[in-house]
């Protein structure tokens, strides 16, 4: 369910047009800690692991999404460039 809804919250931030790629990037990053904290609660998942672990993971896991996001565009757009190149 939490990643679920951290995938809505991805979903949503790709709609919503922030001009400055820091704050898109904090303000998706406090929502998926916001998520996560409330499912922590909820499954009890803080009375196993403090909080600034959890905050620590899901910073972790953003970063690695993020560097696969942006791997993922430069790929399709070095194809897109190829195929541009090919048609000239």
């Amino acid at each position: 369910m939490a990643s679920v809804v951290c995938e809505v919250i991805k979903h949503m931030m790709y709609k919503i047009d922030i001009a400055n790629i820091y704050l898109g990037i904090l303000l998706h990053y406090l929502l998926v800690l916001a998520a996560v904290l409330i499912f922590g609660y909820a499954f009890n998942w803080v009375n196993q692991l403090p909080v600034y672990v959890l905050a620590g993971m899901c910073g972790v896991v953003l970063i690695l999404c993020c560097y696969l996001d942006i791997s993922r565009v430069k790929a399709d757009i070095d194809e897109i460039n190829g195929l541009c190149e090919n048609r000239l």
